[in-house]
């Protein structure tokens, strides 16, 4: 493949822009300041160390309804009076589609309180439609459909819908879903499968933003995005490529699972093929210091991707951009649910980044914890006090002191929580934390630095 430079910041672009910006719809960027506007936590610098080298959906370009075509949102039809094509029905505030080849362009469905489109014919493009969920939004059945140009506000917390919308798409067809926005899911934004009988699922260059947040309402399990089915049926290839996917909702209000491809823990059925790739993945509250679990955005896992349903013709997680600040992992292409057959098609991961840390140079580096060196004063004493709290990032299940001057005086238990444990002097400790995960296979152990000043 042949590049081009882009003179303004000479970015690398490929010439057959497989990134998605050209022919995006116009309209208004959604995220432009996302790799320069507090991009980190609000203590560190004001841009990611890397970004990716492409344009990147809501970042650098508009996705949504073209508003060169629909301006307002106020342009679009009422699907409850409009024309409808041929091969189009409506009944109360449901529409379907059960003609082929059918064109459906510029429905605001948020009106009349709510509106659901089911397509069951094949080979039809649904285009420039607006959602505000108050039911299930939208359902594939039919082959051969695209979905583009679509703005789906699943509207957590005002509606409990979940998911938001997905297909079931027919057997031995392919699905595609492009320059689309996803945003406020009650629990997973966006489910396909079930059945998934050689199916093909492209997903490209689309935005979606917050999901999980009915979690603190009644506890509903989060994903920007899952692919499930419970039937055991195998399905063709799976594609999430040049997507953004953000998180940035406090853990009170939200908590998502992020990419949860064929790995929910129901999944009988499996795929022959996984691209996982060019996408953008971010977990941060602006103006926060995201700490895993506790404060900030939160993600569970970026991707997570079970071998055991990927067949011999495997997977690949290549090239995506991760701020893993908000995150207890980035990536895991593991055996996330065992028990249900061979690890057949182990993905291939290369090229993935840490935007803060640099380029992740194995699936293994993922796992290993992140400690804090962190200081500590207390009053000397001759009875047990806790003196503090060690942070660890990546989700770190045992601590043990190693060495130091102080290493008689101290403990440490498995949440990090450093103890006198016995009478001490004072001076100046240092002591080295081991921080280290339940399973050694998934990343060495990661040490820090406690400097205790006991006066």
């Amino acid at each position: 493949m042949s590049w081009i430079l882009v003179p303004s910041g000479a970015r690398r672009i490929p010439v057959a822009s497989l990134d998605g910006s050209v022919g995006a719809p116009s309209g208004t960027t959604q995220h432009p300041n996302l790799f320069t506007l507090d991009a980190h936590t609000a203590s560190s610098s004001a841009s990611y160390p890397s970004r990716p080298s492409w344009n990147v959906a809501g970042v650098d370009y508009h996705v949504g309804i073209d508003r060169a075509v629909y301006p307002a949102n106020a342009n679009l039809k009422d699907p409850a009076t409009a024309s409808l094509p041929s091969g189009v029905s409506r009944t109360g505030t449901s529409m379907t589609i059960s003609g082929n080849n059918v064109l459906l362009d510029g429905f605001d469905f948020s009106l009349g309180g709510g509106w659901d489109l089911t397509v069951n014919g094949n080979n039809g493009t649904v285009q420039n439609c607006n959602w505000v969920a108050t039911k299930f939004c939208l359902s594939v059945n039919g082959g051969g459909t695209l979905v583009q140009k679509c703005e789906f506000d699943i509207n957590a917390p005002n509606a409990n819908v979940d998911p938001g919308f997905g297909w079931n798409a027919a057997n031995n067809s392919t699905t595609t879903m492009q320059w689309c926005w996803i945003k406020n899911g009650w629990g997973v934004a966006f489910n396909a499968g079930n059945p998934c009988v050689g199916q093909t699922w492209i997903y490209k260059w689309n935005l979606i933003e917050n999901s999980g947040i009915g979690f603190a309402i009644n506890g509903a399990h989060g994903d920007w995005f899952q692919s499930y089915d419970v039937s055991g049926s195998t399905a063709q290839e799976q594609d999430f490529l040049y997507n953004t996917c953000i998180q940035n909702m406090n853990i009170s209000v939200a908590r998502c699972q992020g990419l949860s491809i064929f790995s929910a823990g129901t999944n009988t059925s499996s795929v022959n093929k996984v691209r996982i790739e060019n996408n953008t993945l971010v977990s941060h509250q602006t103006g926060v210091d995201d700490v895993p679990n506790s404060a900030g955005a939160y993600v569970n896992f970026a991707i997570l991707c079970d071998w055991h349903f990927v067949t011999t013709n495997g997977g690949t997680i290549l090239n995506n951009y991760i701020d893993q600040i908000g995150m207890d992992s980035g990536i895991y292409g593991g055996p996330d649910f065992g028990g249900h057959g061979p690890p057949w098609g182990m993905p291939f991961i290369m090229g993935n980044v840490d935007m803060r840390n640099g380029p992740i140079t194995s699936w293994a580096d993922q796992y290993h914890p992140v400690v804090v060196s962190t200081a500590f004063s207390i009053g000397r004493t001759d009875s047990v006090q806790t003196v503090g709290i060690m942070t660890a990032y990546l989700g770190p299940t045992t601590w043990s002191i190693t060495a130091g001057n102080g290493a008689g005086f101290f403990s440490i238990d498995n949440n990090g929580v450093i103890t006198v444990s016995a009478a001490v002097t004072a001076n100046t400790y240092v002591l080295t934390c081991l921080a280290d995960n339940s399973n050694a296979t998934l990343g060495s152990a990661v040490s820090g630095t406690a400097t205790i000043t006991v006066s």
